[in-house]
């Protein structure tokens, strides 16, 4: 299975898509994410408990889970989302890309390194021109 999963049509790193943060900046992202698993939990009216039984887990790791203090694997995140009803997204609240932008980012995904480069300075390029006016 490929380590990437897609999120809304973007590919993202099953780390939370940590990979090009500091350790300081991820670890908030995670320590959110967990807030919103409990936070959907209890706008679903469930207990951990209630929880647990429906994931076939226990309710010390629902805990874990949600105080941050165990790392959440990918296939128990989803597992959360189908309990709760939600997709995987809504719990790791990925950022909301539009179909112009991800179409870009697999067409830039697509070419070779060199011409990458050469459209990142187009458009840092344009960035700055659109900023100057």
């Amino acid at each position: 299975m490929s380590q990437y999963m897609p999120a809304r049509n973007i590919p993202v790193k099953h780390d939370y898509a940590c990979h090009d943060m500091d350790q300081g900046e991820c670890s908030a992202k995670y320590f959110a994410m967990t807030n919103r698993l409990a936070e959907i939990r209890q706008s679903r009216a469930l207990t951990q408990d209630q929880l647990a039984e429906m994931m076939d887990s226990g309710q010390p790791t629902i805990s874990k889970h949600e105080r941050s203090l165990e790392k959440t694997p990918l296939a128990t995140i989803r597992r959360y989302a189908e309990a709760l009803g939600v997709t995987v997204g809504d719990i790791v609240d990925l950022p909301r890309v539009s179909s112009d932008a991800a179409l870009i980012a697999a067409l830039f995904d697509a070419l070779p390194e060199r011409d990458q480069r050469s459209v990142r300075a187009l458009m840092k390029s344009l960035a700055e021109d659109g900023e100057r006016e």
